[in-house]
């Protein structure tokens, strides 16, 4: 039975070691996931919906050029429009086309289209958040790159909610395993004790 036991606090100390790891990358995805999907990607979400019925004021590109970047030996494009505007009175800027539209590619065509339709100097309609004139921008509506963030983050917090599921899971049918391999190693040790060898047996007397 001693040796039985062992093994099973051994395997069990292993499974245990396992689970620690598995269930801090399952808490981590699953954070990281719900703040990236509700406190990064919602928001962008809610002010593209909302921009729709936002009101317009006047304003003007101050600039707008493609910038590049490396990552991963391979270069990265984005584009980079600033257009200032005015509010009663005060003057603001702000360089967002569409809420989600400032990431960068791989591909130059796409952020060389959007400096085009923004050249240095041209009058543009600029749609401001009336609660926060701050917050702005050129094309209001929400676009598929809109809830690239907010789908991101769902998808991580997912699947951090699916390696706990499966953690959780299997700790239990570990735990009846390890239940059933001890009352199998109690029952054997008992089956000994209760019939133990006797030396003289197969010996019969002579005579």
């Amino acid at each position: 039975m001693t040796v039985a036991l062992k093994e099973n606090e051994s395997v069990a100390r292993s499974s245990i070691m396992g689970g620690v790891v598995a269930t801090t990358i399952g808490l981590s995805f699953a954070t990281a996931g719900y703040v990236v999907a509700f406190y990064v990607g919602w928001p962008i979400v809610e002010n593209a919906q909302a921009s729709q019925n936002w009101p317009v004021a006047s304003g003007a590109v101050t600039d707008s050029r493609v910038t590049t970047s490396q990552s991963d030996e391979s270069t990265l494009y984005r584009a980079e429009v600033l257009y200032s505007y005015e509010v009663d009175g005060r003057e603001y800027s702000s360089d967002v086309v569409w809420f989600g539209g400032n990431s960068s590619t791989s591909r130059r065509s796409g952020p060389a289209e959007t400096v085009a339709r923004y050249p240095v100097g041209a009058e543009v309609k600029v749609h401001y958040n009336p609660a926060d004139p701050a917050v702005a921008v050129l094309e209001p509506g929400a676009y598929f790159s809109t809830y690239s963030l907010f789908g991101t983050g769902l998808l991580c917090l997912t699947i951090g909610i699916l390696l706990l599921f499966w953690i959780v899971k299997n700790a239990l049918q570990r735990k009846l395993i390890f239940r059933y391999a001890a009352l199998d190693a109690e029952e054997s040790y008992d089956d000994v004790e209760s019939d133990p060898v006797d030396p003289d047996a197969g010996f019969g007397e002579d005579g």
